[in-house]
């Protein structure tokens, strides 16, 4: 919309606003696949602290999507307000005295995905039985 001051023609600026977007699913995790769907989630992670210096809220719905949203951003922050409940994970923030954290491995956020699915863990790795009797020695 175009305004007529001193006659001269100038654009007005809209105001910004910050709408509230819909969050948009990063994967959909299963039993079989969710080391996939967590090598996914950690990359969307590495994208987000990168691109934006935040970290990242990660939630799980109760039909096994993904999302994983950028602290402060208004879709992250009104999922937080509307479903706590499916929040698992909260990847690449800094500490309360402002140090950076490392990234989580694959495999631990495929066991955090696990846990709040209530999905069975895998077995733990046994040591060779070689190793068991050089350390009873």
């Amino acid at each position: 919309m175009r305004k007529k001051t001193d006659n001269q023609t100038t654009r007005q600026a809209a105001p910004h606003r910050q709408f509230r977007r819909s969050a948009v699913g990063l994967a959909v995790a299963s039993e079989a696949d969710v080391l996939v769907v967590a090598r996914k989630v950690l990359s969307r992670v590495r994208d987000i602290r990168n691109a934006q210096g935040e970290g990242s809220y990660v939630f799980g719905d109760p039909a096994c999507s993904i999302f994983a949203l950028r602290i402060g951003s208004a879709a992250g922050e009104g999922m937080l307000r509307e479903h706590p409940d499916w929040l698992f994970g909260l990847y690449g923030a800094d500490t309360a005295d402002g140090k950076r954290v490392s990234f989580p491995s694959p495999e631990q956020i495929a066991e955090d995905l696990r846990e709040h699915y209530g999905w069975e863990q895998p077995e733990p790795i046994r040591w060779p039985m070689q190793l068991e009797l050089f350390a009873a020695a």
